[in-house]
């Protein structure tokens, strides 16, 4: 059976003519073998972390949904009589909670689900923002109030 040796070069692999071999001395393969040990303990340590912060993130979103009576990301909140209808979104929207926002985002929230008022998210966004800009007056904000 014949061997192939490759060699990578910059985003490639080349072929070689002839195989190369290199004799390590021990204390090379016991390096070699911490140091792979160690790069092994770093992702984990890493993947730890970040299943960590996810579950932190969803105990956020629960937490937010319980709070506010929502079912989950992508339920409407109807009001009593049924004509007006939010989302979890909107809500957190509205209520300046721009983490928040981005977390519903991030775990399946629809960014495009338009409430009772025909309002999508970043349309009640755009109002938010805009009236809390400092040193504007009202009739500044809204150019068509007399």
């Amino acid at each position: 059976m014949e061997e192939f040796a490759f060699e990578q070069v910059g985003g490639r692999v080349k072929l070689l003519e002839t195989p190369k071999m290199f004799v390590c001395s021990q204390e090379e393969v016991r390096a070699y073998g911490a140091a792979r040990e160690q790069r092994k303990r770093e992702e984990m340590e890493q993947e730890r972390r970040r299943r960590h912060r996810t579950q932190k993130e969803l105990q956020d979103i629960q937490d937010f949904l319980g709070a506010h009576h929502f079912p989950d990301v992508n339920s409407a909140q109807s009001s009593w009589w049924g004509f007006k209808r939010t989302y979890p979104l909107h809500t957190a929207v509205r209520e300046g909670n721009w983490r928040m926002y981005q977390l519903l985002v991030k775990h399946g929230a629809n960014r495009q689900q338009k409430d009772s008022q025909g309002k999508r998210p970043c349309e009640c966004a755009v109002k938010k923002t805009f009236f809390q800009r400092p040193g504007l007056t009202s009739k500044l904000a809204l150019p068509f109030a007399n």
